[in-house]
This record gives C-alpha cells, structure tokens and sequence, in this order.
C-alpha cells in the first residue's frame, strides 16, 4: 500500500542512495502525473515540495549519470518530446537540450555505460519504433551509433551487467502480425556493436 497513486508509464531509477519514481499515466482518469517520489528503503515515501518542472508525462526515461538525475524524453500533454532534464538532487530540475538530434520518443530507455549516456529505442508521435542508439558524455552533445541489429521497439528493458549493455523484451514490429511482445535478449561490449 504505497503513497502514490496507481499508475502505469512512469519511471523509477535509483539516485543519490534513494529509489525515485517520476510520472506515469494514473489509474483514475489516464490523467499524466508530474509528481516525483523517493524512498530511501521502499516503505517511506516522500513526495517532492513541487511538481516537476518538465510537467506531466509518462513512457519517459530516467537514469543516474554524472551525479545528477536525468529525464529524457516521454508522453507529454503536447506530445512526444526529445526533451532532457537534470537535477542535482531531485528537486531542482534544469533543461539540459529541449531539442536534440535524435527523433522525439516514447516508451524508449536510457542508461549510464562506459562513462557515457546512452538512449536508445522507443516509438515516435506517429507510432513507428525506432531501434537508434544515441550516446553522449555530457547529455548536450550527441553521437549516433550504427543502428542496432535488434528490431525496434518500445517498452523494453535495459541494463549493465558483466561490463556489457543488455536489451531484453519488449513489443516489436513482426512481418506477421502488427505488433508482438519479443522475449529476445541482446547485449553489446560497447553499445556500438
């Protein structure tokens, strides 16, 4: 029985010794959520002073990188968005870019490997997916990598583990069918290969 309301779409990411979950589309209504959230054992919930600056949104993307906290991207109430925001602790949040190089995305992941920020995947405003791979040392300047060989998608999992970048799942684009929930598994020593 948590203190935030029921919720699908948002992203949670651990930062600064705290779990934090941001956004989403709420149960009551599919109304997009601008709160944020952080619990340092996942009992304690505390919700910040002010609703998030970036506004409400969900199928965003959040990640630990430099030290800061960072949302890319997402469903917002004026569309899907390329937008990225930091923040040193949670609360006081700044655009970074509002308009990068890679196309505006949904559903999509980002990730801190390598020393890099990495982006990749997600669905555009007119429902294409996408399987680019984004990668950048400092969130401003952005570097594509060769397209992945996996099938794009939206609503995967990513991860680092055993020093490579993992891609797990997700809903595809099938020849056969419009649309299919993959349970592939791919991984990358670099994320360029």
């Amino acid at each position: 029985n948590f203190t935030f309301s029921l919720r699908q779409g948002q992203t949670a990411t651990a930062f600064n010794g705290s779990i934090w979950v941001m956004g989403g589309e709420t149960f009551s209504g599919g109304n997009l959520s601008s709160d944020i959230w952080n619990s340092p054992d996942g009992s304690q919930w505390n919700l910040n002073p002010s609703a998030a600056p970036f506004g409400a949104r969900s199928g965003q993307a959040a990640v630990s990188f430099g030290g800061k906290l960072w949302v890319v991207g997402g469903q917002t109430s004026g569309g899907v968005t390329n937008d990225i925001w930091n923040s040193p602790d949670g609360v006081s949040w700044a655009p970074v870019t509002v308009n990068n190089p890679f196309p505006a995305r949904t559903g999509h992941q980002a990730v801190a490997f390598g020393g890099q920020l990495w982006v990749m995947g997600g669905q555009t405003p007119n429902g294409g997916l996408l399987n680019d791979v984004w990668y950048s040392p400092d969130g401003v300047t952005w570097n594509p990598a060769p397209n992945a060989t996996f099938r794009p998608r939206y609503g995967f999992a990513t991860m680092v583990f055993n020093n490579q970048l993992w891609v797990i799942g997700g809903k595809t684009n099938n020849p056969n069918i419009n649309l299919s929930i993959a349970n592939d598994v791919w991984s990358s020593p670099d994320g360029l290969r």
